[in-house]
């Protein structure tokens, strides 16, 4: 009678479940895939202390706008806070939470890293953040090459892109990855990394949830350590293990 008792207990907690459509771009360590990623681990503890259900699949960051944008996603990131176009402001609104990040550059040759001279090299970054990065820099779009990030990083090792520009602690574990030495890096710009819902009433509404139900999740088990890693210096270089 009480495994019934409990049965019950998890279908009326099930019914009354809300789920979210969630699009997350890859990047480690915030999102290694589905299951993996601190910020998976943070919607998982959301769930915890609330009624949220979040359905997770990880696209690139372009695919994610565009779902956010047509309806098919509630929820997409990263999304560089406050730096997004003006463009993306007009359909999708930030949640409160974001997690403090860098954007850095890498190359092999430093003297590369002044971004001088754009008219003879191209520069990398995951796909769906070309147009973000060409506007942070200043460097025309047309310099550009979308790719994953460990498909840039063998851009980088073979000299097909001279330089690549992206989340610092991200870029760093795949270069480790790869095991490329002599990579120099120069930091670019702190930039928070954030979540976003729909500019509508709805997702308003699903903003001031999702924020109240972060606030009750410890952030600093879950960040802490990834905080002391985004923390590398201006400069250097990436070192392997």
């Amino acid at each position: 009678m009480r495994v019934l008792g409990c049965f019950f207990l998890l279908l009326a907690a099930m019914v009354h479940a809300e789920t979210v459509a969630v699009r997350l771009e890859p990047l480690p360590p915030l999102v290694v895939d589905e299951d993996t990623g601190l910020t998976i681990e943070l919607l998982r503890a959301v769930e915890a202390v609330s009624d949220f259900r979040f359905a997770i699949e990880v696209v690139p960051y372009s695919r994610a706008k565009y779902q956010l944008r047509n309806g098919q996603a509630s929820l997409i990131g990263h999304t560089p806070v406050g730096f997004e176009s003006p463009d993306f402001y007009h359909y999708a609104q930030d949640l409160d939470w974001q997690v403090a990040t860098g954007a850095d550059l890498f190359a092999r040759d430093p003297a590369m890293l002044a971004l001088e001279n754009t008219e003879d090299i191209y520069i990398g970054t995951p796909l769906g953040n070309a147009a973000f990065f060409a506007e942070l820099t200043g460097v025309p779009i047309q310099r550009f090459v979308e790719a994953s990030l460990p498909n840039l990083v063998q851009m980088l090792a073979h000299g097909r892109v001279q330089v690549v520009v992206f989340e610092a602690v991200s870029a760093r574990r795949a270069i480790r990855d790869a095991g490329l030495s002599g990579v120099h890096f120069r930091h670019l710009a702190d930039v928070h990394a954030g979540l976003a819902v729909r500019r509508d009433d709805a997702g308003s509404e699903l903003r001031r949830r999702l924020d109240a139900a972060i606030d009750k999740v410890d952030l600093e088990a879950i960040f802490g350590d990834y905080l002391e890693e985004a923390a590398s210096g201006e400069a250097g270089v990436v070192l392997l293990p």
